[in-house]
């Protein structure tokens, strides 16, 4: 079942007649708090909490709407999803997530990555923050990795802000609180796919190398690039709680 804040959000946009079809998962942490994270769009891409320190794991707390998971950074938490073939979009994406770093960001902080083994390798997708507070989307079109990111300061520690990356063929775009801050010309044409892990709060590519210390709620990925007024909408109850 789709969230019903979710359905509410996108019920006033051009885009809710499609929803069904292009909403891939949805995690909204609002399940049981065991170790199993549901997809709350009813895809089933349920995701599993676990960590590099032994007996450690993400743990759920209040969040922006309902409950939201708080990651560790010193113990490599992290929220892992098993591949499949619907978590590789590859004409278009779109992720979005409520986010509320703890602390200084260092050396960067992974939202949400479903990206190869190497750090450079060209494909799959990423959207971080460095430590600069610089907002990134990165993707591999299977020859090229195309990046783009916000300026410096952007995102500033111990805040809520809700951000979203889309991608659709030759272009890159990133939001923050429902405001196109970045609008950047890709050479890719698409986003090549890989077997990997989709993994949020932490690096797909290596364990515990880029860790999210702090809050992430109501993370949502969809196959298409939605456009500002959807954007706008997957915000929008949220935006009351701030």
């Amino acid at each position: 079942m789709i969230p019903t804040a979710l359905l509410l959000t996108m019920a006033a946009t051009s885009f809710a007649s499609d929803s069904a079809k292009h909403l891939i998962a949805a995690w909204d942490f609002s399940d049981d708090g065991k170790k199993t994270v549901r997809d709350a769009s009813g895809n089933e891409h349920h995701g599993e909490m676990r960590a590099v320190k032994q007996n450690a794991a993400p743990e759920r707390t209040a969040g922006m709407v309902g409950q939201a998971v708080r990651f560790r950074a010193r113990a490599g938490t992290e929220i892992a999803v098993k591949d499949h073939p619907r978590l590789n979009p590859t004409t278009g994406l779109t992720v979005a997530a409520w986010i509320k770093h703890e602390g200084p960001i260092g050396p960067a902080a992974e939202i949400v990555g479903k990206k190869g083994l190497a750090r450079n390798i060209v494909d799959g997708y990423r959207f971080w923050v460095s430590r600069a507070g610089r907002l990134h989307l990165e993707l591999g079109d299977g020859k090229n990795v195309c990046r783009a990111h916000t300026e410096r300061n952007t995102i500033k520690p111990d805040r809520w802000y809700h951000v979203a990356a889309t991608f659709s063929p030759g272009r890159g775009r990133i939001y923050i609180n429902s405001r196109l801050i970045v609008d950047e010309k890709f050479a890719a044409q698409q986003i090549a796919p890989n077997k990997n892990d989709l993994v949020i709060g932490n690096f797909a590519g290596r364990r515990n190398a880029m860790p999210f210390n702090g809050l992430i709620d109501e993370v949502a990925l969809f196959d298409v690039a939605l456009d500002g007024n959807a954007i706008f909408s997957l915000a929008k109850p949220s935006s009351l709680q701030q």
